[in-house]
This record gives structure tokens, C-alpha cells and sequence, in this order.
């Protein structure tokens, strides 16, 4: 059933590529830094869109990540507390292994040139 009329055409595409491709991808979503999650009415119509057409599962950091094929990629999704080093090194680990991490972050807390500099600082 198609809620609005207006998006029939992405609505038909996006439900014959489920059917030609039917095996989703699954995103881990980190948790335990403040990061938005599903509960967020605000960001409801995202993470709606994003469960058509993929799977989702919370991440804590703390446990050991499950090795791939259960989660596909990692995304941060606005952190607004700091992560621990040991947190930060499971998240170097998963890169290094050639997994996908995306990180979102609010600009106005977000500060490029610190950011780049622990980047360097922690190069493996």
C-alpha cells in the first residue's frame, strides 16, 4: 500500500529492487554517547526510510563487535558524549579490517581541526 500518491514512482522502485535483491544489508547504529536512535520522533521519517531497506541493530561498543556478515556497516549518528579509548579502538579495528564506518555529527559540536588531530595522533 502506497501512503502518498506522490511518491509512487520511488515507492515501485524501491520495492522491485527489494524483490531483486531481497537479502538487506545490516547497519550497526552505536549507542551510549548520546547518539539519535530510533526513539527519536523527529527523525522517525529517516529511520522508517531506512528500514525499508535495511536492517537495523543497535551497537554497544563495550561488547565485542560481531564479525560481518550480521552487521554490514557501523554509523555514529550525532554523539554528543566522548567515547573511551577502548571504544575508540574497537572502531579503529572494524576500519582497519575494511569494514564501512559513517560518522554524523552536529556541526556546532563537531571541531574539524581536533578531530583531524587525534586522527593523526592515533594512527595505527
Amino acid at each position: 500500500m502506497v501512503d502518498n500518491p506522490s511518491d509512487l514512482e520511488y515507492e515501485v522502485t524501491s520495492r522491485i529492487k527489494k524483490l531483486i535483491s531481497p537479502l538487506q544489508k545490516t547497519v550497526g547504529l552505536v549507542t551510549g554517547h548520546g547518539e539519535k536512535s530510533e526513539s527519536d520522533q523527529e527523525l522517525a521519517p529517516l529511520f522508517n526510510a531506512m528500514r525499508a531497506s535495511m536492517v537495523l541493530q543497535t551497537v554497544d561498543l563495550t561488547k565485542p563487535l560481531p564479525p560481518a556478515p550480521p552487521i554490514d556497516a557501523l554509523w555514529i549518528l550525532g554523539p554528543t558524549q566522548k567515547f573511551k579509548p577502548g571504544e575508540i579502538e574497537a572502531l579503529k579495528s572494524w576500519v582497519n579490517s575494511g569494514k564501512s564506518l559513517g560518522i554524523l555529527m552536529n556541526r556546532p559540536q563537531c571541531q574539524p581541526a581536533e578531530l583531524l588531530r587525534h586522527a593523526q595522533r592515533h594512527r595505527s
